[in-house]
């Protein structure tokens, strides 16, 4: 297993923000689940992933029996919504708390996670609980440099097939002890489904002249990087290195073969991020391939989905539950199942993430199995990404951190979800091609407003009672409704404080021209 391993004298810290009269919310205390005993927390995060293809959720093929099972003996929201349509902001928000206006982490290898954001690792590693995350430690998007993965003891590399036996035998060397373990599989992306292509029941419905299609499309983006090797290698050299790139040279030189399809996503990242940033930078005939699909194809595509998220059900929730039950641990660890944000499938027009706001990028699944409670909880209220880490501490006792601006949604299921004051999410997304995170929308169970993220051009409105799938922009026959929602944005907004204390910079071996398109999209 590959492991960073982080030491800090978190005793120190400890003592310090205990005593902190600005750690904790007055209110809101924390209450343990039971007596003189503590919980352990495992959190899966599906990754781009569109609720609507699981099996709680209503779909209607069997993609998820892990998860609806967890379903079943536990809480499910109905309308959970991320804060941002983008990996990066949407984790640092699930992680801290913090709505992306009061983190401002927005933009790879630039924006830091600032120091006195606490994440929901650091808090619990305090408190004693040994931390640990498994993910795709090369990807620029999971924040490892950026400070996003704080708080952990151990980052883990995720590889596709063989990671479960890693996990499951990291659960049995630390059963005895108190753990938050974090697992981050990445098969779901619209990239990575066409890389790690499993064989199930799913895959074998796709027609092989399918899979012709989507490895023409990478042979011709490795036909791109052979190119630029050939006409323009300064430009390389600026971006991964004179040394990186000669020391590869023979192997990018090699004729294409679907075997090197793997370097592009999981197995050649977990050793070489330069790898992934190749695939992002000249990969776009497999974004012009996606964005393609239409009918039958698109079918063929959503079925690639299904057998990942089959794979994940499998590998990283069956098989994790089963090990949590065989230790005699299961009923003392609560499970959290979430996405950092959902995707498009040309409900709208457009395949992937980032820039719209529809409920298909920002609508998540969100599953609690907590210990002792009664099964089968349906819960209809609106909550956030930001409500988890507030919860968490809540269900454990400890006190919540001062900053977090989501709530604990301990109360919904204790109280009933009888609705009383109506609640609001507020989402952002990057917007334009020129100005980054100009988009915004705020909704309530029955309306939604998608306007500037200043909340002063108000764009579209959308019925959700009537119109769930936003077709209809009724905002010309609202505009009462639709000022009412903006001036609630705009109030949120301003009583966020910024946490941020120094300006971002890129980092240094950025070039210009890697800069902007970073800051028109979140990406390479």
């Amino acid at each position: 297993m590959f492991a960073i391993r982080r030491a800090v004298p978190y005793v120190l810290i400890s003592l310090f923000l205990s005593c902190s009269v600005g750690f904790c919310s007055q209110k809101d205390q924390g209450r343990p689940l039971g007596k003189n005993e503590k919980f352990n927390v495992v959190l899966i995060i599906l990754h781009a992933f569109p609720r609507n293809h699981l099996g709680c959720y209503g779909y209607p093929e069997n993609t998820s029996p892990a998860i609806d099972a967890l379903s079943r003996d536990g809480i499910t929201f109905n309308n959970a919504f991320c804060q941002f349509p983008l990996t990066l902001p949407s984790i640092v928000s699930i992680y801290t708390s913090l709505y992306p206006s009061s983190h401002q982490i927005v933009h790879i290898f630039k924006d830091k996670v600032p120091d006195k954001a606490h994440t929901l690792a650091d808090i619990l590693k305090i408190y004693g609980y040994f931390t640990v995350w498994f993910g795709n430690t090369a990807d620029p998007l999971m924040g490892a440099n950026q400070g996003a993965l704080k708080g952990f003891d151990e980052l883990c590399q995720l590889r596709p097939r063989s990671s479960p036996k890693e996990i499951l035998s990291w659960i049995k060397r630390h059963d005895k002890k108190n753990f938050f373990l974090t697992i981050h599989p990445y098969w779901t992306h619209p990239k990575t489904t066409t890389v790690d292509i499993f064989d199930n029941r799913f895959s074998r419905r796709v027609p092989r002249r399918f899979f012709d299609e989507i490895d023409q499309s990478y042979k011709n983006g490795w036909m791109n990087i052979q190119e630029k090797l050939k006409t323009d290698p300064a430009f390389l050299y600026q971006i991964f290195g004179e040394d990186w790139v000669t020391q590869n040279q023979q192997l990018l030189l090699q004729p294409y073969s679907s075997r090197l399809r793997v370097l592009f996503g999981t197995e050649g990242g977990a050793f070489d991020q330069n790898f992934h940033r190749l695939s992002d930078l000249f990969l776009w005939p497999v974004d012009k391939f996606l964005n393609s699909l239409e009918g039958q194809q698109l079918q063929y595509y959503l079925w690639l989905l299904d057998s990942a998220l089959l794979e994940i059900d499998e590998d990283y929730v069956r098989q994790v539950v089963n090990t949590l039950k065989k230790e005699g641990i299961y009923d003392k660890t609560i499970i959290i199942v979430t996405a950092d944000h959902g995707n498009e499938y040309k409900e709208h027009g457009q395949m992937g993430h980032g820039r719209l706001l529809y409920d298909e990028a920002l609508k998540i699944p969100m599953i609690f199995h907590i210990p002792g409670l009664g099964s089968g909880v349906k819960i209809d209220s609106i909550v956030e990404s930001v409500d988890i880490l507030p919860t968490v501490c809540d269900l454990l006792g400890i006190p919540v951190p001062y900053q977090a601006q989501g709530v604990s949604l301990r109360k919904l299921w204790e109280g009933g979800d009888k609705g009383g004051e109506e609640r609001y999410t507020i989402s952002q997304s990057i917007g334009s091609k020129s100005i980054a995170r100009n988009l915004a929308a705020i909704r309530s169970r029955r309306w939604k407003l998608i306007m500037d993220e200043e909340g002063l051009e108000l764009k579209e409105l959308y019925d959700m009672k009537k119109d769930p799938g936003e077709l209809q922009n009724v905002i010309s026959g609202n505009l009462e409704v639709a000022k009412e929602l903006s001036e609630k944005y705009i109030s949120k907004i301003k009583s966020l404080p910024s946490y941020q204390n120094s300006k971002s910079e890129f980092f240094p071996n950025i070039d210009e021209k890697t800069r902007k398109r970073i800051q028109e999209t979140g990406y390479w």
